[in-house]
């Protein structure tokens, strides 16, 4: 009976924990890794990469503008969710995606000029921005109701489908400024 018991007992507990050694199934390891140094609005942002800062204005939507450049003007309805809800989301790194449209992300910028694939007439990087669960920032914005879906020109982009579609639940889910 006392064997039974013991044998009851190891069976019951089960083997014991190893230690793991694979990394955490919920985080993915980004292509282009920047550091994320500061959240301008809901789709702007000022990263670090390889020593360099610059500032990432996201692919395919647009939040509610704060206006801090013009403050004679108040901010629109929703910027500040906007910006508090990518704050929330980017923490300290994110990654940048670019459109198969933009071949040279780091080259040469035209200030000014609003035909370039891989940067708008600011010279803001154009980007979709990864988040570290893999989740797209701009897909999250869209359907928190917090954007809208951006086509500068009316242009063709490789998530249109996917943006249209999140914009559209959260317009249905009455979300944000869907509300």
């Amino acid at each position: 009976m006392r064997l039974l018991s013991l044998s009851l007992f190891f069976v019951a507990c089960g083997p014991m924990p190893q230690p793991n050694s694979t990394p955490d199934a919920g985080l993915v390891t980004f292509a282009d890794p920047v550091t994320v140094n500061r959240v301008i609005d809901g789709d702007t942002f000022e990263v670090q990469r390889a020593g360099q800062s610059f500032r990432v204005r996201m692919k395919g939507v647009d939040t509610p503008e704060l206006n801090s450049m013009e403050p004679s003007l108040p901010a629109e309805p929703f910027a500040d969710e906007a910006r508090s809800f990518s704050l929330a989301q980017v923490g300290l790194q994110v990654g940048l995606q670019w459109d198969s449209n933009c071949s040279e992300p780091f080259g040469f910028c035209s200030e000014g000029r609003d035909d370039q694939a891989c940067f708008d007439r600011y010279c803001r990087k154009i980007a979709y921005v990864q988040l570290s669960d893999g989740r797209d920032l701009g897909q999250e914005l869209l359907r928190a109701g917090l954007a809208r879906v951006y086509r500068f020109d009316n242009e063709m982009f490789d998530r249109l489908g996917d943006y249209l579609n999140a914009e559209d639940e959260g317009r249905q889910n009455r979300r944000g400024q869907w509300e």
